[in-house]
This record gives C-alpha cells, sequence and structure tokens, in this order.
C-alpha cells in the first residue's frame, strides 16, 4: 500500500508523539485494520452514541485521522493511475492483485487434485416416492409425516400428560391439565395444520389467532380447533420418554422422529 501523506493530515495530539512522521508510521498499521472493519461491517464507525460504537475504532485513532487517511489511502502510484486504466482495469489495485497472484501457488500442494468420490447410487425418487401420482404438497407431506410416526407422537404426547398429572395431583383446579383428554392421530394433524399455517400468517402472539376482534380475526382457527384446546396440546407434545432419557444423547428428546425422517430419506 501506498500512503500520500500531505499538509492535509490533521496534526498530532501534542504530547503524543515526538513528531509527525513518527505519529503516522505508528497510525498506518491500526488504519489498515479499521479500514478492513469498516469494509466488512460498515454499520460500525467511530460515529453514534457511546452504546452503539465499537471501542476499537476510538481507542486505535481519533475520527479525523480515520478519515484523512481513507480519503488519502493508496494502492500504487495516483499519477500514473489515469494513463494504465486505459488499457488495464486492475490499474488501482495492479500492485497489490500482481503480489496476491505470486502468493496463490503457496496456498496449494505440489500435483494436487481433488479426491474423486464416485456417484453409485440410483438418482431421483424411489418406492412410494415414484409411486405417487399427485400434485397436492400434502401427499408428498405424508410420505415421511406417516400415520406412523403421528401414532408415535400421540403414544408419546398422552404419555407425558399422564405422567404430568400424575406428578401433580395438587395443580389448581381451573388448570387445564385438569381437563385434559388423550390426543388423536387426526386431531394431531389438525394441530400441526395450524402450527404450519402460524408460520405463514405472521401474529405477534400465539392467543390473536383465535382473537374475535373483527381486524385481525382468523375464524379457520377457532373452526379447526380451540384455542385451549390447542395450547394444552402444545403444552404436552412430546416425541420421547422423559422416564428412559438417555444423558449421552444431545438430541434425545426427538431422537425417533429424528431416525425416522432420516430412514424415510434414504427409503424414498
Amino acid at each position: 500500500m501506498v500512503l500520500l501523506h500531505s499538509g492535509m493530515l490533521p496534526a498530532p495530539e501534542p504530547g503524543k508523539h515526538g513528531n509527525r512522521e513518527e505519529y503516522y508510521r505508528d497510525e498506518e498499521g491500526g488504519c489498515g485494520i479499521l479500514v478492513i472493519l469498516i469494509r466488512s461491517n460498515p454499520g460500525s464507525s467511530h460515529r453514534g452514541n457511546a452504546e452503539s460504537r465499537r471501542p476499537i475504532f476510538c481507542g486505535t485513532m481519533p475520527l479525523s485521522v480515520f478519515y484523512a487517511y481513507l480519503g488519502l489511502l493508496r494502492f500504487n502510484a495516483h499519477e500514473t493511475r489515469a494513463a494504465r486504466h486505459t488499457f488495464d482495469k486492475l490499474a488501482t489495485v495492479r500492485d497489490l492483485w500482481d503480489l496476491w497472484v505470486d502468493k496463490l501457488p503457496y496456498l496449494h500442494l505440489d500435483n494436487w487434485q481433488p479426491t474423486q468420490i464416485p456417484f453409485t447410487a440410483t438418482p431421483g425418487p424411489r418406492r412410494a416416492a415414484a409411486e405417487l401420482d399427485s400434485d397436492l404438497r400434502a401427499d408428498f407431506l405424508e410420505l415421511f409425516l406417516t400415520d406412523e410416526l403421528l401414532q408415535h407422537i400421540v403414544d408419546q404426547t398422552n404419555l407425558y400428560a399422564s405422567q404430568y398429572i400424575h406428578a401433580h395431583p395438587d395443580s389448581l383446579s381451573h388448570s387445564r391439565a385438569n381437563v385434559w383428554k388423550p390426543v388423536s392421530v387426526p386431531e394431531l394433524k389438525a394441530f400441526f395444520g395450524l402450527s404450519f399455517l402460524t408460520g405463514y400468517v405472521k401474529k405477534p402472539n400465539i392467543e390473536l389467532y383465535w382473537s374475535v376482534d373483527e381486524v385481525d380475526a382468523i375464524p379457520y382457527f377457532s373452526r379447526v380447533m380451540s384455542r385451549n384446546r390447542f395450547q394444552i396440546i402444545w403444552r404436552f407434545l412430546h416425541y420421547n420418554d422423559n422416564e428412559s432419557q438417555d444423558v449421552t444423547d444431545e438430541m434425545y428428546k426427538v431422537r425417533p422422529v429424528l431416525d425416522y425422517i432420516v430412514e424415510k430419506c434414504r427409503e424414498l
């Protein structure tokens, strides 16, 4: 890099350095770091209040010095750039570019070749996925979210609900757990359907999907399932038995579902 110093540069702070040249020599490295940080994250700078700015900027150099360097920063001789630019589109950074190109061979091993991994599988859908004749997205979803998997989730959800109610016999009389009734596969499908819709229709909180206000009401939700029923299913929704938890498996909570989906992906 070539930094063109001139009288435009601000004076060093009194008592900080012995002379002007020593001051700017010491600041060049820090300026380079700050320029890289600014280019990689334009929102971070000296500007702004104490909560939003980054200490590294103010701690490295004053704002006036940074702007002076930023305006005068060059990668080669500015006086000859215009003439060179007529035949060299990289004239602005040519010296730096050539240096980088010269160093590139050192980043690779001699005679290095990428590892060739033969692909032996048959591409495309297989078995039930290949036989499915439908344009409905729900039909494809059910290839993975099968009744077998949903029944497992139903069993685990009902199991956890009974475990919770048994462990909390003194819960308040108005607790929703006291009116719990076992969930079924069709009801769980309706629950998941509404859950998918909450990702499509955005609301600030879950209760607003059952709002009766004419401004933000979505009647479909209340027609499919009551708010209280949806929330109690959400409360007890489980995929594995807590009482036989494997503490060495970080994915234990969803392990049966995860393994089932992975196996279905391999199968189809």
